[in-house]
């Protein structure tokens, strides 16, 4: 890579490496931070320069505030058909949901994208729906 001229005798400038380039697991690894620039023709290491500096230093992220599945139920609108799922063990899910149009419990299964091979089992099946399916 290319990266200048050289102050002794104005040949082009290139940072030389030695070793395997490990960003991919750490970035920026030290084989590219500290790779010095030489002079292509002269041999000139050129230690004047000032490579640019990376910040490295890891700022902690926000943490993410996930909305529990009864927060996301009561914010759905009574008045139409509307439905939230989550986890029920490890490997079933739980939908909980409004049905203000009395569907059919096939109709809703159908609306909840759950087809009735995932052994859904109602808990609950009026206004407000609640069941339950494997999907292992």
């Amino acid at each position: 890579m290319s990266d200048g001229n050289c102050t002794k005798c104005s040949g082009e400038l290139e940072y030389i490496t030695e070793g395997c380039c490990s960003c991919h697991i750490n970035p920026p690894c030290s084989y590219c931070t500290d790779a010095p620039l030489v002079c292509v023709d002269c041999g000139e290491i050129d230690e004047k320069l000032e490579l640019p500096k990376i910040n490295t230093t890891h700022k902690p992220s926000t943490p993410i505030k996930y909305k529990t599945m009864q927060e996301s139920f009561d914010e759905l609108p009574s008045d139409k058909f509307g439905f939230t799922k989550g986890v029920n063990t490890g490997w079933g899910m739980i939908v909980k949901g409004y049905n203000p149009d009395r569907l059919t419990k096939e109709e809703v299964l159908s609306k909840c994208g759950v087809c009735k091979y995932g052994s859904p089992h109602f808990k609950k099946f009026n206004e407000i729906f609640i069941f339950t399916y494997s999907y292992g």
